[in-house]
C-alpha cells in the first residue's frame, strides 16, 4: 500500500505554521496548508464551503493515490467534514478523519439564523475596525476562557498579520450557518473518525460526549489543544496512525 499522508487544516486566523510543533514529532509524511484568505493563500478568494473544497481538492490532486488522513482544527475541522462527506465521492474519502474543536453542524433553523447573525456581526467588526482591536475582543469569547494572559497575548501577536477584509470574507463564506449538519454522517461513517479535545474546552468536550464521538482528551489544554500541548497531541496522533503504517 502507498504511504499515507496526514494533511493538516488550521482554524480561522491561523496558518500552516500552527502545526509545526506537532508535525515534527510524527513519523509520517505530513502536509499543512494555508487555507484560502489566510497566510500565503490570502489572495485565494472563496465564497462558500464548496469553493474551499474545490481548492482543497486541487491542492491534494498529486496525493490521490495515497491513503489520506485529514486533521482539522475548528474551521479546519468543519472544512474537513465538508470535504469528506459532502464533496468527495465514496471511493476517494479519507482513511482517517481527526477533528479538533470543530462543530458538526446545526440542525435547528433558529440556531442557524442566530449563528448567521453572530458571524455577520463579527465579519463587520473585522471589516471596519483595526485588526488588533478586533482580535482583542475575539479572544475574550467564552471558548477561549481557559487561555492564560500570556497565551492570549501570544495569540494576539501571532494573528495580527491577518488581512481583516480577508478574514471577514472567510467568516461569511464558511459560517456554521452555511455548513450542512454532519452528525449523522459521522455516526454512520464508512471510515474512522476521532475527536480531539483539550480538557479545558468545556463546550466541545460536552459536544463530543453528547454525540458519543470517539474522543481523545489533551491534558493542560483548552480550545487550541495542538498549540497548547503539542507533545500530548502528537502522541495521540501517533497512536492513531499506527493502524495505517
Amino acid at each position: 500500500m502507498a504511504k499515507p499522508i496526514a494533511v493538516f487544516l488550521h482554524g480561522l486566523l491561523g496558518d500552516k505554521q500552527d502545526w509545526q510543533a506537532v508535525e515534527k514529532q510524527l513519523a509520517i509524511d505530513t502536509l499543512s496548508l494555508d487555507l484560502p484568505l489566510h497566510g500565503e493563500n490570502r489572495d485565494v478568494s472563496v465564497e462558500s464551503f464548496f469553493d474551499v473544497a474545490c481548492w482543497l481538492d486541487g491542492e491534494l490532486e498529486s496525493y490521490r493515490k495515497r491513503p489520506l488522513i485529514l486533521v482539522g482544527y475548528s474551521l479546519g475541522a468543519r472544512i474537513a467534514l465538508y470535504y469528506s462527506y459532502a464533496f468527495l465521492p465514496k471511493g476517494r474519502q479519507p482513511h482517517l478523519l481527526i477533528l479538533e474543536g470543530g462543530n458538526l453542524g446545526l440542525n435547528d433553523p433558529t440556531a442557524r439564523q442566530l449563528r448567521w447573525e453572530h458571524d455577520t456581526l463579527w465579519a463587520e467588526h473585522f471589516a471596519h475596525h483595526p485588526i488588533d482591536q478586533t482580535l482583542s475582543v475575539w479572544y475574550q469569547q467564552e471558548v477561549f476562557a481557559s487561555l492564560s494572559p500570556s497565551a492570549r497575548n501570544a495569540l494576539l501577536e501571532a494573528r495580527a498579520g491577518n488581512d481583516p477584509m480577508a478574514i471577514s470574507q472567510m467568516l461569511l463564506a464558511t459560517s456554521l450557518a452555511k455548513q450542512p449538519c454532519f452528525i449523522d454522517s459521522v455516526k454512520n461513517s464508512p471510515f474512522s473518525v476521532h475527536y480531539v479535545c483539550g480538557e479545558q474546552d468545556q463546550k466541545f468536550c460536552q459536544m463530543a460526549q453528547e454525540h458519543a464521538l470517539i474522543t481523545h482528551t489533551i491534558a493542560h489544554a483548552g480550545h487550541n489543544a495542538h498549540r497548547e500541548n503539542p507533545k500530548a497531541y502528537a502522541a495521540v496522533l501517533t497512536a492513531l496512525f499506527k493502524s495505517l503504517l
